[in-house]
C-alpha cells in the first residue's frame, strides 16, 4: 500500500471509530453494516483516484464481508421470523388440544352423570316395585284376613 494509501487507510479508521458508536446506539446493525459499505466505498473511490490497488482490493474484500454480514442478519432476521411462527403455531396447537381435553373431560363427565342418574333412577324403579310388592303383600294379608272374618262369621251365622 501506497504511503498515501496507508493515510487515507489511518484517516479512515479515525473517522470510523466515533462513527461506530454512533451507529451502533442509534441503528444497530444495519447501520454498522450501512457504515462498512461507505468506509469500503471511499476505499474503492481513494485507491482509483491513488492508483493504489492495495486499497483497492481492501475496499472490495471490505465491501464483500459487509454483504455478507448483511446476509447474516438478513438470515437471522428470517431464523427469527420462522421460529416465532413456529412457536405461534405449536402455542396454537397447546391450545387446541387443551380445549379438546376440556370438552372430551365434559362429556366424559355428562355421560357419568347419564349413567348414574339412570342407575339412581332404575334403583327408585326397583325400590318403587319393592314397596308395591310390600304394599301388595300387605292388602294381601289384610283381604286373608277379612276373608277370615267373613268366614268366620258364617260360620257362626250358619250355627245359629
Amino acid at each position: 500500500m501506497s504511503v498515501l494509501g496507508m493515510a487515507v487507510d489511518t484517516y479512515l479508521k479515525m473517522l470510523r471509530a466515533p462513527a461506530r458508536l454512533a451507529a451502533g446506539r442509534l441503528g444497530g446493525d444495519a447501520a454498522e453494516i450501512a457504515l462498512d459499505r461507505a468506509d469500503a466505498r471511499l476505499r474503492n473511490l481513494a485507491g482509483a483516484l491513488l492508483g493504489d490497488d492495495e486499497l483497492t482490493s481492501d475496499a472490495i474484500r471490505r465491501r464483500a464481508a459487509a454483504d455478507e454480514r448483511e446476509r447474516a442478519l438478513r438470515l437471522d432476521t428470517e431464523a427469527e421470523r420462522v421460529a416465532e411462527s413456529g412457536r405461534q403455531r405449536a402455542e396454537r396447537r397447546r391450545d387446541s388440544a387443551r380445549e379438546q381435553r376440556a370438552r372430551r373431560t365434559e362429556r366424559a363427565e355428562t355421560r357419568a352423570r347419564r349413567e348414574r342418574l339412570g342407575a339412581a333412577e332404575e334403583k327408585a324403579k326397583a325400590l318403587n316395585h319393592t314397596e308395591e310388592a310390600l304394599e301388595a303383600k300387605k292388602e294381601a294379608e289384610r283381604l286373608g284376613k277379612a276373608a277370615a272374618r267373613v268366614k268366620e262369621q258364617r260360620k257362626r251365622g250358619a250355627r245359629t
